[in-house]
């Protein structure tokens, strides 16, 4: 699904804000952030792209993932960022994916998180 497609369906209007971190996309922030993760994470994928586990812990940064994978063709399977070792081998063998994205992998991408612009809230 490509984000011209994903972002039909939401109102210009849309932001997204995470209520403990306080930051917030408006609409352009949010679709800017989505395709910028899809180029990242595109050349980490397989062709064609297949199952990537979301382990992130911050929720905006999870959802732009999860967009962004949806983007690039990919299948996103969120599991919870705290899971043990061998919960991890379980999902990765019952999915069958292929990348593990997690906080430590997404400080290693070229745009990480912390660089994203963010709108301002309004009220």
């Amino acid at each position: 699904m490509k984000a011209d497609t994903l972002f039909s369906i939401f109102p210009n209007s849309v932001q997204l804000t995470c209520h403990r971190s306080g930051r917030s996309f408006d609409h352009q922030a949010l679709r800017m952030a989505i395709s910028k993760r899809a180029v990242d994470l595109a050349p980490l994928l397989p062709n064609p792209p297949n199952r990537v586990v979301v382990a992130i812990a911050d929720p905006i940064d999870c959802l732009i993932s999860l967009f962004a994978l949806w983007e690039t063709g990919a299948c996103a399977v969120l599991v919870n960022p705290d899971i043990k070792e061998n919960e991890r081998q379980n999902v990765v063998a019952k999915t069958g994916a292929t990348l593990w994205l997690d906080d430590k992998a997404m400080a290693q991408l070229p745009h990480p998180p912390h660089t994203m612009m963010t709108s301002t809230v309004r009220h």
